[in-house]
């Protein structure tokens, strides 16, 4: 009888996410502040904010805006804060591109490196693949990444903060086969839930049948699940 092996394989499922990122009563983050910031900041109902709402939380979570100025932007005079508002502000009834909002962040002159990938076809196979591997790799790292989705049943898009992937992990050898199946995020249309870091997920099937698919499914508690391509991909990384 062979002897049997003594490397066997062991599947978990792992998570990572923004490292700063603390779960609790409220979600906050730890910057350079004395305490914890909470950086949720919610989107109107009857506004296309979501872009900007995003990037609200990115600033604050960086330190590079007050949340209590970031929500007072339209009345500021000066400061990072009023000049958010200068240039993204006539996009907050109309929604924002992933190009549109690249360049009005690039104008600000803020200690931020950008990169992005974004499709304008949300059926174009080839272009959707290359923005979600993109996402997925800059969320691996512990990026925030800005992620626009369009839903496949209507026209509605929306922009939720990337802060992290689950996936499965396959462990038989030095390093781990990692298989990520699902991008955590913020949604700003919808409120977040107690020791919690996260209140909505892209889930997608990577087994091998359906791996070449890019298909993802929105999740939230809020919301109903939906079948979604991820067109935009925009990720944060600051300058020390």
């Amino acid at each position: 009888m062979a002897a049997e092996s003594k490397n066997k394989a062991a599947a978990y499922r792992f998570s990572r996410y923004y490292a700063e990122l603390q779960a609790g009563p409220t979600l906050t983050v730890q910057t350079k502040r004395q305490e914890p910031i909470s950086i949720h900041f919610a989107q109107g109902s009857i506004c296309s904010s979501c872009g900007l709402t995003c990037l609200c939380m990115v600033l604050s979570a960086y330190g590079l805006a007050k949340p209590s100025a970031l929500e007072n932007m339209s009345h500021r005079q000066s400061g990072i804060a009023a000049d958010v508002w200068r240039v993204l502000g006539p996009f907050f009834m109309t929604g924002i591109t992933a190009p549109e909002l690249k360049a009005a962040i690039e104008s600000l002159s803020l200690p931020i490196k950008l990169s992005m990938r974004h499709c304008t076809s949300k059926t174009n196979v080839a272009q959707l693949a290359v923005v979600s591997e993109f996402a997925v790799n800059c969320l691996f790292k512990g990026r925030f990444t800005m992620l626009a989705y369009a839903s496949l049943k209507n026209r509605h898009q929306h922009w939720l903060t990337g802060i992290g992937v689950e996936g499965l992990a396959v462990s038989h050898a030095a390093p781990a086969i990692t298989n990520v199946d699902t991008l955590l995020a913020i949604d700003p249309a919808d409120g977040i839930q107690p020791f919690t870091v996260s209140n909505a997920r892209l889930r997608r099937d990577v087994t091998p049948r359906r791996k070449a698919s890019p298909r993802w499914v929105y999740e939230a508690a809020g919301f109903k699940s939906e079948p979604v391509s991820l067109v935009s991909a925009l990720c944060f990384e600051l300058l020390e």
